[in-house]
């Protein structure tokens, strides 16, 4: 419980982590682009041409996209989510300290120690 409280990094995790089945396939291409950049890095030159191979994409958006720092665009991607998918993507916070918690069902937070299950029974 040390780490400092970033709502913008939290709700980017928490978004990827529990509705990236929202995100569009130009979405999902851009993050494998993303993931292929950074396999690259360590690859050899035949694993460096399957790579680029597996990530390219004539998709202006997916072009675009990759333009960005990985973080920018996974932050980005988080917010559409949850603003074009209301009654999807829930995003579950603490009834005590407002801070968004580890999934949509998790009734302890991890931030305040909050438990509310006894709330719900």
């Amino acid at each position: 419980m040390n780490r400092e409280y970033d709502e913008s990094a939290e709700l980017t995790h928490y978004v990827w982590h529990n509705y990236s089945q929202l995100a569009e396939d130009w979405e999902r291409h851009a993050m494998r682009g993303f993931a292929a950049r950074e396999k690259s890095i360590a690859a050899d030159e035949p694993q460096r041409r399957l790579l680029a191979k597996w990530s390219a994409s004539d998709d202006p958006r997916v072009i675009a996209a990759l333009q960005l720092p990985p973080a920018e665009f996974r932050r980005r991607t988080a917010v559409r989510i949850v603003e074009d998918h209301p009654n999807e993507a829930i995003v579950n916070r603490c009834p005590q300290c407002d801070r968004i918690v580890r999934t949509p069902a998790a009734q302890q937070c991890f931030w305040c120690g909050h438990d509310w299950h006894a709330v719900s029974r």
